[in-house]
């Protein structure tokens, strides 16, 4: 916390890390000030102690005033949310980072919805290299969604660096009519992901 200098950038971290403890702890039936945490080599935060826990995947995310965290018993996970009304990034950035189709798609919207679009793709990209715990190595353009107004997204793998794990399936959906939120989880065989957004206050 003490990293920031902005005081503004220090609360919002403070708050949104004692959330993720204190939600876990209601989750898992644990005592909030018991929960330890290490971070794998690529940053990506797990539960240390008590063994018990360490059976639950989590993911903490925030933008804008507003935090997201996402919890699973099962298998890992991977969540980002976007303010959509934030400025940048700027529509250019697709095309030097994203692949060509993803570009496409992109400029192929009206003026006013280029931007929301570009953050749809970019929520969903960060969800996946957040489940995978890569950080940004393997590159934006090593895979690319496909985005459907009636069905999830779809993944689809441009180069090998990019090749998943598990069986990633995605979900999509606003917070408030502000906020995108992205999340990539992993459902079990014949089954669909399901999420259940619960709203959380101290």
């Amino acid at each position: 916390m003490n990293r920031f200098h902005r005081q503004a950038h220090r609360v919002r971290f403070l708050v949104s890390h004692a959330m993720t403890r204190e939600v876990i702890a209601r989750q898992c039936g644990a005592t909030p000030s018991c929960i330890e945490f290490r971070a794998l080599a690529q940053g990506k935060p797990y539960i240390s102690s008590p063994t018990a826990l360490q059976k639950y995947f989590f993911n903490l995310t925030h933008s804008h005033d507003m935090a997201a965290i996402a919890i699973s018993d099962s298998s890992p996970l991977g969540l980002d949310l976007e303010w959509l009304g934030r400025k940048g990034p700027d529509v250019s950035l697709a095309g030097r980072y994203f692949t060509q189709r993803e570009y496409k798609d992109i400029l192929k919207q009206p003026a006013h919805l280029q931007h929301q679009r570009l953050l749809r793709y970019w929520t969903l990209k960060e969800a996946y290299i957040k489940a995978e715990g890569w950080g940004l190595s393997a590159g934006l353009d090593s895979f690319e969604f496909i985005l459907s107004d009636t069905k999830p997204p779809r993944l689809h793998i441009c180069k090998p660096q990019a090749t998943p794990r598990h069986a990633w399936q995605f979900q999509q959906f606003k917070l408030k009519d502000s906020h995108l939120v992205a999340i990539a989880g992993v459902a079990q065989q014949g089954e669909t992901l399901q999420t259940d957004c619960t709203a959380w206050s101290p």
